[in-house]
């Protein structure tokens, strides 16, 4: 992995939030959500040079020797986001998910599971990379869902029956040329709803039985670019199934698995 001595940040997108809105996700839930986020961390880290910190709170002006344990969560903005320090002295990531993330009334722990996953794949995520020196988004959607999150569930065991929220996605996960585990097909592929309504907040339409009508000529590896909507999806569904990158992202991918 190459050295970068800049830090860097990426940014989902800061909404604000009423500040009664019922949170989906509690903080108890999202606390053991990032005690997992570090047992995944520790698996896949390029090294053991590396270091991960998850909502790291900053140190209290009135006070130096004190910290907000709660700081990031009792900020409610629609916010996720990765940092890095990489450099010969010091390798390591800072996660932040901030509370009105966490507490969209669409969200639940496995789809947050995804974001922690997918924040934590711009670090890890390998090529392509963006200018920036991290792992662009299309690569980060799919190393989320296809190394990750597996991953992720594992330490994760929540008592969840492997019912597909639709027909489609029964049929898919179904299907003799998926992975060949069908409980965390399902389960993978219900925890992207929360996406598809996140997407819809900011404009962009998708469906589970949908296929993004782009077609990559080249990666775009700038820092401020994101695929379509329809694309990120079908990047985690193919991540899910295992199967190639798709097409709309990937130019030397494959066709959308329909």
């Amino acid at each position: 992995m190459k050295n970068f001595t800049p830090t860097l940040i990426l940014t989902y997108l800061i909404l604000f939030l009423p500040n009664s809105i019922k949170a989906s996700v509690t903080y108890e839930e999202f606390k053991q959500l990032k005690e997992i986020t570090f047992k995944v961390f520790e698996e896949l880290k390029p090294s053991d040079d590396y270091h991960l910190f998850i909502n790291k709170q900053p140190t209290s002006y009135s006070n130096p020797n004190s910290t907000e344990e709660k700081y990031w969560w009792n900020l409610d903005l629609i916010n996720a986001s990765f940092f890095k320090i990489e450099n010969k002295e010091k390798k390591e990531f800072y996660l932040t998910v901030f509370g009105g993330f966490a507490k969209q009334e669409f969200m639940e722990p496995d789809a947050l599971a995804v974001t922690l996953c997918h924040e934590l794949a711009h670090g890890l995520g390998g090529d392509p990379v963006k200018e920036n020196g991290t792992t662009t988004e299309g690569q980060a959607d799919y190393f989320a869902t296809n190394i990750c999150l597996p991953l992720f569930y594992e330490y994760y065991p929540r008592i969840i029956d492997a019912v597909a929220s639709n027909p489609y996605i029964e049929d898919l996960c179904s299907r003799e040329d998926t992975r060949g585990n069908k409980k965390y097909c399902i389960r993978a592929m219900n925890a992207l709803h929360a996406d598809m309504k996140f997407f819809e907040l900011l404009g962009g339409k998708s469906r589970y039985d949908g296929a993004s009508t782009i077609r990559a000529k080249e990666f775009n590896l700038s820092s401020t670019f994101y695929p379509d909507a329809q694309c990120r999806i079908d990047i985690m569904i193919h991540g899910i199934l295992d199967q190639l990158r798709p097409n709309c992202f990937d130019p030397f991918g494959i066709e959308r698995i329909l």
